[in-house]
């Protein structure tokens, strides 16, 4: 059918042909020359019911000859088409044959090319090809359906067995095709429809298959021997079907989905690029390309094997029941947050999981290599099994919660490995490389028997996690709180520094070693020792068992109550700082290197350095330590023996326990600066040259032997006992008392300088052995006894307060030396001496107050005298009125009498000395309740000017300095005082009501008598005001409760003392007038202020004759006063500032004359006066107070009083009010 033919083979119809071409030929080349012509198209249209019948089908008309004397070229062969419509039949027993053939060519000319041949087989037709066989040309197209896609279903081919196609086959159907033939040639495969194409033969067209959206090509139908060659562009779905294993080794791209659905193995070898999913329904698919490029997800419900040889990744994600395997050499990285739940193999090669991996729960055979690389956190909760290993090196945390039992060892390259998630799952097996965190998070007990090596960390929170091998890794250890990490056997963390803020137990191990030791927790060491050998850390917690701890190298600091009680070992190269008390508790310290305390510890041993803090070192156990012992606190021995052979120079006090001995040995000594407390034994006889120490005190014993114990600065008392040859030597210028036994001593004591006391008062019976020997600037006194002889080149005064003072041996006083005797209206204090007396020098006589009638007096009592006193003087008695004092020596005794003149006179009187400072300190406390008053009233005038209702509370600060000039021959006295006063008030109406309350300390000073006073005050106050037209009334009420002091010094007979309680009442009225002028205001102001004080009675004590006991004392002051400020506001409303000056004028109107009652020893009173109160008071005063806030005010005060008497003062203050 040609030149343009159209054939319609109608229903019905048969049409049967041994040739049946469609399609015209091309025209030969003319003998002109000109070019052959076309061969008309041909179509033929094969309707419902209708066949058409040929050995030979042609579609498309062959083309021309070439020319044989020209170069023009052949026609073109026209084209034919068949179309096969409803229930048609086409039937070829030869051959089908789409697109024509190419004429021959000529000598010159080109032949022409074939027509195109296309055959459409519509749906419900059959195209019946049994014996025959079928080909598409270069220029041929089969549409299985009609030409338009998806316009019809899809004809039925019977009896074809394979197909040459050099062309183009288009599935064009809408409904499912089966083509069981096998398809070859160079030509393409098309899927254009929407329904499904299965190929089931041997396909090995190499023009390769383009599958459209929304189709679906499958290759196989569950059974075996279906194949495809070349590459796929897959927009729609490509599925494979088989039952054998069989590989693709095309390439597949577009972005359409594959499905593997067979039983069998699909391997896809190709670097494939498709963006769908991939599903697997059934079987396996092994990817053996490169699948990077992958984009897609699967969705794998049979068997996922990736081959690869080289590295490759996939970025999708892996979802299903089935199983993923990694069977290549190379390694595969899985970058998305895979969530199947089959199980994963490792074959070879490695498989490196960077996507999260919380939602897979399928185990992981490893028998190769195991990646993780997440940069976030993330979980695995299946378990890891095989003979491979496991490698984090993501930056996040990855926990393993799964039953681990994978032996080929795990590396930490980066991040933190964590096992277990805070449950009773998670484990891990075999060796650690940790190069970055390993972490151990379970609540149950577990034992990890792999060696960690590595630069990496290790934790350990939950429960209890041991250690068994021997672990080499150099990052921190961690042990977080309520955690325990136990180390057993020879299992250590030597190279590691451990953060404790749970439990580190040792105690199963033979003694360990760590790097360094800090944290909060504890430390459990059963019998074993725990060596930190390159310590640099603080440990807060508690360290306990009968072990012991070494510190080889570096500083570690010890800062709580630790209850260990075994040896501490200090190396060479080492710090150890104990920083409070009880650091360390019973077990001794063997220090080579540098000890640094404040607390406790057994035994100290060794040749290191102790530097001890403020807190100072208790020694529990016996040691003898040949190092030096440094720092600002104290040593002190309890229930130990300790031997101390290094130059120490610790500053605070030594002190040894009862049943404790320090010992000095060879050149060993404590600081000068440093005091004993000896309730043991101090003993320095093993010493070269003897001790030299700041003070002694307590009850114990010192063993000198035959060296010197020098006291620096000795002040307080020591009642233990002196044993031994040696030296004692009192330097200084304190008081220091002997209270104890001493007969023992055979030694010499030698008084440089100050007061020693051999029995105060209550202790006569105290005794000092051997001699002793008083120096220019010394003293001895006191009511005990010298066993030995006494060479006084400074001073003795026996007793002390009048008291007796015995001399067993021989008294030799020199001519620059003085006897001090004290002698009141009954008795004296007496020198009594065992053996001889030898006088020259000075007799000193002071007189306490008292009534004084003929009596003698035995000053000096001795086996015999010789000698006499070159010069007698006294004190406290200028002129002895009727009395005549006379000295009488005879061989045994030297006696004072008082001898009555021939006429008889009265009994004599003697005054006290120095009693005006009982009058200053009820003065100054007078002074403080006025100064209250006058603060209160201030404030007073200044809410005169307030407008605002809310409550206002208020502080100052006040300091101030008061000078009162003698009068009455007493001498004048300064105070010095500062103190604070606090007050809540609030506006009611024209009314304002407030509390205040208030502390003072005040020190005050006589003029050259030394007598000094203190005042402690606690004060409280009501205070009010109320506005009557524009005058503003206020009033004050306060009380006080006083806590007074006062001492009058007596050189060497010390100092009388008294403390006492005193009670303030004080008042206060107040008008004043504000009158305001632009910005200033000015105020007149005027009031009344009376205070009233009153002081107990009192003894004194600490000077013996001298003391006296002190009368009440009673002041009273009422003081009317006119004043007037001007006050002148600046800046603006938000923040103003008001400067004010004041004036005033005070004056006492009350008895301004101060005297108090006191008695004497023998019960004489006296009145003993005092400096008047001032009668008038000019005051002058300035002020600023600035608003930095709203509602908050700050105000900076200076008052003076001017001298107008013999009173003057200064005073500053800061306030601070809020207003609420």
């Amino acid at each position: 059918v040609g030149g343009a033919g159209a054939v319609t083979v109608d229903s019905n119809a048969r049409l049967s042909a041994t040739t049946f071409q469609v399609g015209g030929g091309g025209g030969g080349v003319g003998t002109s020359g000109g070019t052959g012509g076309a061969g008309g198209a041909g179509t033929v249209t094969i309707e419902s019911g209708a066949t058409l019948s040929a050995t030979t089908l042609l579609l498309g008309g062959d083309g021309g000859g070439g020319g044989t004397t020209t170069t023009n070229s052949g026609g073109t062969g026209g084209t034919g088409t068949v179309t096969v419509t409803g229930n048609s039949t086409v039937n070829v027993t030869g051959s089908l044959v789409l697109g024509g053939y190419a004429g021959s060519s000529g000598t010159f000319g080109n032949a022409g090319a074939g027509g195109a041949g296309i055959f459409n087989l519509g749906g419900g037709s059959t195209l019946n090809l049994t014996g025959a066989s079928f080909t598409i040309n270069g220029n041929g197209t089969f549409n299985l359906g009609d030409a338009t896609v998806n316009d019809t279903t899809a004809g039925t081919i019977t009896g074809l067995s394979s197909v040459v196609n050099n062309g183009q086959i288009n599935f064009n159907q809408t409904d499912t095709s089966t083509i069981s033939a096998n398809i070859s040639g160079t030509g393409r495969v098309s899927h254009n429809g929407s329904g499904t194409t299965i190929l089931t033969g041997n396909n090995t067209y190499t023009g390769g298959t383009t599958i459209a959206a929304g189709g679906t090509l499958e290759i196989g139908n569950g059974g075996a021997g279906a194949s495809l060659a070349g590459n796929v562009m897959d927009n729609g779905t490509l599925a494979f079907n088989h039952s054998d294993n069989w590989t693709f080794s095309g390439t597949i791209s577009g972005s359409g989905s594959v499905t593997q659905s067979g039983t069998g193995m699909l391997t896809l070898s190709g670097a494939n690029t498709y963006a769908g999913t991939t599903t697997i329904g059934g079987g396996t698919l092994k990817l053996m390309g490169d699948t990077a490029s992958l984009t897609g997800n699967i969705a794998n419900g049979g068997a996922l094997i990736f081959g690869q040889s080289a590295n490759s990744s996939y970025s999708g994600v892996i979802s299903g029941s089935g199983s993923v395997a990694q069977s290549g050499t190379g390694t595969l990285t899985l970058s998305s947050a895979n969530a199947y739940s089959g199980t994963t193999t490792i074959a070879s090669g490695a498989l490196a999981l960077t996507g999260d991996t919380s939602n897979l729960t399928g185990n992981i055979t490893d028998s190769s290599t195991l990646i993780f690389g997440q940069s976030a956190n993330s979980t695995y909760s299946g378990s890891i099994s095989g003979g491979g290993s496991v490698t984090q090196s993501g930056t996040g945390t990855l926990t393993l919660s799964g039953a681990n039992v994978y032996t080929g060892g795990t590396t930490i390259s980066s991040g933190t490995l964590q096992v277990g998630n805070g449950g009773v799952s998670g484990s891990l097996s075999g060796s650690v490389a940790n190069n970055g965190a390993l972490a151990f998070n379970r609540s149950d007990n577990v034992v990890f028997s792999g060696a960690i090596s590595g630069s990496g960390s290790v934790a350990q929170s939950g429960g209890s996690l041991t250690l068994s091998a021997t672990n080499t890794y150099t990052g921190s250890t961690r042990i977080n709180g309520g955690a325990t990490l136990a180390l057993s056997g020879t299992g250590s963390v030597a190279n590691s520094s451990v953060a404790d803020s749970g439990t580190l137990d040792i105690s199963s191990t033979g003694g360990t070693s760590i790097q360094s030791l800090s944290g909060s927790g504890n430390v459990v060491l059963g019998g074993q020792t725990l060596t930190l050998s390159n310590a640099n850390g603080a440990f807060s917690g508690v360290i306990s068992g009968t072990g012991g701890l070494t510190i080889g190298a570096g500083t570690e600091t010890l800062t709580n109550v630790n209850t260990y009680t075994g040896t501490t070992t200090i190396g060479n190269a080492a710090t150890l700082i104990l920083s409070s008390a009880n650091n360390i508790a019973l077990g001794n310290v063997v220090n080579f290197g540098n000890l640094q305390i404040s607390g406790s510890m057994g035994g100290l041993s060794g040749t290191g350095s102790v530097s001890v803090g403020t807190a100072g070192l208790v020694v529990t156990g016996s040691g003898s330590f040949g190092g030096v012992i440094s720092g600002a606190g104290g040593l002190s021995l309890s229930g130990s023996n300790e031997t101390l052979s290094g130059t120490n120079t610790y500053a605070g006090v030594t002190t040894i326990d009862r049943g404790s001995a320090l010992l000095l040995s060879g050149t060993g000594s404590i600081a000068e600066s440093s005091g004993v407390t000896a309730n043991g034994t101090l003993d320095i006889s093993g010493t070269a040259t003897g001790a030299t120490i700041q003070n002694l005190s307590g009850m114990g014993s010192v063993k000198l032997g035959s060296r010197t114990l020098t006291l620096s600065n000795a002040i307080g008392s020591f009642s233990g006992t002196f044993g031994g040859s040696g030296t004692l030597v009192k330097q200084g210028s304190g008081t220091w008392i002997l209270n104890g036994n001493s007969s023992s001593f055979t030694g010499t004591t030698e008084v440089n300088a100050g007061l020693l006391e051999v029995g105060d008062i209550n202790t006569p019976s105290a005794l000092l052995g051997g001699n002793v020997s008083v120096d220019a600037a010394g003293t001895l006194r006191g009511h005990g006894t010298v066993e030995g002889d006494v060479s006084n080149q400074g001073m003795v005064m026996p007793g002390g307060s009048i008291g007796t003072l015995t001399v067993s041996g021989n008294y030799t006083q020199a001519g620059n030396a003085t006897l001090a005797i004290e002698v009141s209206p009954t008795q004296a204090s007496q020198l009594k001496v065992g053996g001889s007396a030898a006088l020259a020098g000075t007799l000193a006589i002071t007189y306490a107050p008292g009534t004084y009638s003929a009596k003698t007096y035995t000053l000096v009592s001795a086996s015999g005298i010789s000698g006499k006193f070159a010069s007698v003087t006294t004190t406290g008695a200028s002129n002895l009125g009727a009395l005549t004092p006379s000295l009488n020596y005879d061989a045994n005794a030297v006696d004072l009498a008082l001898n009555v003149a021939s006429t008889p006179a009265d009994p004599l009187v003697i005054a006290p000395t120095n009693t005006s400072v009982y009058t200053a300190v009820g003065t100054s406390a007078i002074f403080g309740a006025q100064a209250q008053g006058a603060a209160l009233l201030d404030r007073l005038g200044q809410i005169s000017r307030a407008t605002a209702a809310q409550p206002y509370g208020w502080i100052s600060a006040t300091g101030s300095r008061t000078k009162v000039g003698s009068t009455n021959g007493q001498p004048g006295f300064h105070t010095n005082r500062f103190g604070f006063l606090a007050g809540l008030d609030k506006r009611f109406g024209a009314s304002t009501a407030g509390v205040a309350i208030g502390y003072d300390h005040t020190d005050i000073n006589e003029q050259n008598t030394g007598d000094s006073g203190t005042t402690d005050t606690l004060r409280a106050a009501l205070y009010g005001t109320r506005n009557v037209g524009p005058v503003n009334l206020a009033a004050t009420l306060g009380a006080g409760l006083d806590f007074l002091s006062q001492k009058r010094p007596f050189g060497v007979a010390t100092t009388a003392e008294g403390d006492h309680m005193g009670q303030e009442l004080s008042t206060g009225a107040q008008a004043s007038l504000p009158m305001t002028f632009g910005s200033v205001t000015v105020t007149p102001r005027a009031g009344l202020r009376h205070a009233y004080f009153h002081a107990n009675g009192f003894g004194e004590s600490g000077a013996g004759g001298q003391d006296l006991n002190v009368g009440t004392d009673n002041v009273r002051s009422l003081q009317p006063y006119v004043g007037v400020t001007v006050d002148r506001a600046f800046g603006d409303a938000l923040k103003p500032v008001n400067a004010e000056l004041r004036l005033g004028y005070a004056r006492e109107l009350l008895d301004a004359n101060r005297a108090i009652n006191v008695a004497a020893q023998d019960g004489t009173v006296f009145v003993a006066p005092g400096t008047n109160l001032p009668r008038g008071f000019l005051t002058a005063g300035a002020s600023v107070t600035l608003h930095p806030l709203k509602n908050l005010d700050v105000s900076l005060s200076y008052d003076t009083v001017i001298s107008t008497t013999h009173a003057s003062a200064q005073q500053g203050n800061v306030r601070v009010g809020y207003q609420f």
